[in-house]
């Protein structure tokens, strides 16, 4: 098993790598349903509910006008190294630009998975 660093994952968006990615956070999370138990009647039993993702990537900025007109399009996104990859539908719901004297100006942006990341 080889260990995946970090500058190997590639996010693209829609088949087209985001521009000079920093670093990427993906979230997948399942919900936990609150059951009952006969036996346990004090205490609470939990079952898995529904699943969903989201996704957070840093990047360089190199064009405002067109990363401001994507929040609100739903793209297909990928992450992964060769064949190590997992993709999905997901809506942009944010990106956020930071600018400070004697730095590149980063942003960041935030995805919404529509149905499963597989």
């Amino acid at each position: 098993m080889a260990i995946i660093h970090g500058r190997q994952l590639i996010v693209k968006k829609n088949g087209t790598a985001i521009a000079v990615q920093k670093s990427c956070d993906i979230d997948v999370r399942c919900a936990a349903v609150h059951v009952s138990s006969p036996t346990q009647g004090q205490w609470e039993n939990n079952i898995a509910g529904r699943k969903s993702w989201s996704m957070t990537c840093n990047t360089l900025v190199t064009s405002i006008r067109s990363n401001v007109n994507m929040v609100g399009q739903t793209v297909n996104i990928s992450c992964g190294v060769g064949n190590d990859t997992v993709s999905g539908t997901a809506l942009i719901t944010g990106w956020k630009v930071t600018g400070t004297i004697g730095n590149l100006a980063q942003a960041v942006a935030t995805f919404v998975g529509n149905g499963p990341l597989t």
